[in-house]
């Protein structure tokens, strides 16, 4: 994490760069190069099947790129899942954007769009064919994205730096 964080300013936070992303941590490097050059001269006919119903789903829902050659599928919020995103943004995001410090303002303002997306992932994993979100696909969302704030202000806190005398000062602070 150190060459990530030390490469970065306060006003990559400020400024809405960070906040665009979705951080998390690993004690992997990277993951291993993937030397199975196995390539399929036909698609197999299971993934054929399942790529053509989720395309006609995708076509009988709303979307904000509808008319282009990529349909996504937009899912709506359960009402339960409605009921607590509502709740979520009224008791957690309002509050800390209204008298939250500047990083942590910054970072909930794009809460909702991470925890949407997220939460459609987490929805179509668990079945290709949901027309919704539900409160547990919700919770697992807002839990993850919590938990890239967290790692953010922690990181912008302990060893993001704007200059060499405030990265020495950080550094010899992680040390105690």
């Amino acid at each position: 994490p150190s060459e990530f964080w030390s490469s970065l300013k306060s006003d990559n936070v400020l400024s809405g760069f960070i906040s665009r992303m979705i951080v998390t941590e690993t004690d992997v490097a990277r993951p291993p190069r993937n030397d199975n050059k196995i390539v399929f001269d036909q698609t197999p006919p299971e993934l054929q099947a399942w790529w053509k119903s989720i395309k006609n789903l995708a076509n009988t829902l709303s979307g904000n790129l509808l008319g282009l050659a990529a349909s996504p599928i937009r899912l709506p919020f359960s009402a339960k899942a409605e009921q607590y995103i509502h709740d979520f943004d009224d008791n957690i995001v309002t509050p800390i954007i209204e008298h939250g410090d500047k990083v942590k303002s910054v970072l909930y303002t794009r809460a909702f769009e991470h925890i949407s997306k997220i939460a459609s992932i987490v929805a179509l994993s668990r079945s290709p064919f949901t027309k919704e979100i539900s409160e547990t696909d919700l919770q697992w969302a807002i839990d993850y994205v919590e938990y890239s704030i967290a790692l953010i202000c922690y990181y912008a806190e302990t060893t993001l730096a704007d200059s060499q005398d405030q990265s020495d000062h950080k550094e010899i602070l992680e040390l105690f």
